[in-house]
């Protein structure tokens, strides 16, 4: 089982991702494959983040998130913060195309995390 930063590592990580497949109005076939590589649907079944056999986060995701944004940028190292930047600039290189909506999310990480 997953420890407590681990849980808001992944919230966060497929919350900005999730963000970022999203910027530009079309979701391409490689995006989903990345994010479902990513986040396997019975790891976010069986913490709580997603119902099981749909596809809806669950208020557990949602309040993990929101503790991630609040918690992370003072639990994570230098590396860890620059591992998650890094990680959410090849999301935005998933369908061949950086789009600039998602090259703002990456920035407005980059600020809440500190860096």
């Amino acid at each position: 089982m997953p420890t407590e930063l681990e849980r808001l590592k992944i919230a966060f990580a497929l919350y900005v991702t999730r963000k970022i497949v999203n910027a530009d109005d079309s979701v391409h076939p490689d995006e989903v494959k990345l994010v479902h590589q990513m986040f396997p649907m019975n790891q976010l079944e069986a913490l709580g983040f997603m119902e099981p056999g749909t596809q809806k986060l669950t208020p557990a995701f949602h309040a993990a998130r929101k503790e991630a944004v609040a918690q992370l940028p003072n639990l994570l190292t230098t590396p860890e913060k620059e591992d998650f930047v890094r990680w959410f600039r090849e999301v935005c290189q998933a369908d061949g195309h950086v789009d600039q909506r998602e090259v703002e999310i990456v920035a407005k990480v980059e600020k809440i995390l500190g860096m």
